[in-house]
């Protein structure tokens, strides 16, 4: 009874993470709504701290667990009670979750089978804040031999180098490649530039006897796949 004592008055919140954690164990994460499970995430950052109102703050300032979890450190350092230590943690998980999803799937997933493709680029850039670019070499059967960023940041026809195409293609002696690139706030719709310059990139791969396999454009939960509808519905300037 002493010892219990001692450790309620060094760490008062002790027990009720205590039965948190238990909870956990025995019912899963699914059973948390979401401010319990911010705040049972916090507790391993900030052990000494009431993580209850900065949890229900941390709600309330950005809206919901998804954007909280997408924030980035600079944002959240912003808010009282988080510092450097506890954002890092934070803006860990969303990485660390695609890593997860991916990792389970792409390597025993068929690049050529447009449902599934689908399903996976939006896992793959879910929570991106950047636009990024990326190259998929596959092999005949459309396995993935590489995954390799060719660009972060604004992204404009100079952001698909056809060198490091071409060499990532050669270098793992595929035939096949995918691109796709992102528009974190924006609509999954091709602009005329990105329909050029996937023009542009097929012609330049034939070249060498790569097929460019498909486009595809990813926002949120949308997923156009360009080449599919470029020749009926945009023409081709090639």
């Amino acid at each position: 009874m002493i010892e219990s004592t001692v450790k309620k008055e060094e760490n008062p919140h002790l027990f009720h993470r205590q039965r948190l954690k238990e909870r956990f164990l025995k019912q899963g994460a699914q059973s948390f709504d979401d401010k319990t499970l911010l705040e049972l995430l916090l507790s391993f950052a900030l052990p000494r701290v009431d993580t209850r109102p900065l949890a229900a703050s941390l709600l309330d300032r950005f809206g919901s667990l998804s954007n909280v979890l997408s924030a980035s450190v600079s944002e959240l350092t912003k808010m009282e009670g988080i510092k450097q230590h506890t954002a890092i943690l934070i803006t860990m998980l969303p990485e660390i979750s695609r890593r997860f999803i991916t990792c389970e799937t792409e390597y025993c997933l068929n690049f050529l089978d447009e449902v599934n493709t689908v399903k996976y680029f939006k896992g793959c850039f879910a929570g991106f804040k950047e636009e990024r670019v990326m190259l998929f070499c596959l092999d005949s059967f459309g396995g993935l031999l590489e995954k390799k960023e060719l660009h972060r940041g604004s992204i404009n026809s100079a952001s698909f180098s056809m060198r490091l195409i071409t060499e990532a293609a050669i270098n793992n002696s595929c035939s096949n490649v995918i691109l796709a690139h992102n528009h974190p706030n924006g609509s999954a719709m091709p602009s005329n530039e990105d329909i050029y310059t996937t023009q542009r990139i097929a012609a330049a791969l034939l070249i060498n006897d790569i097929n460019l396999v498909e486009h595809y454009i990813v926002a949120g939960d949308r997923c156009t796949p360009i080449m599919k509808n470029m020749p009926e519905r945009y023409g081709n300037r090639g």
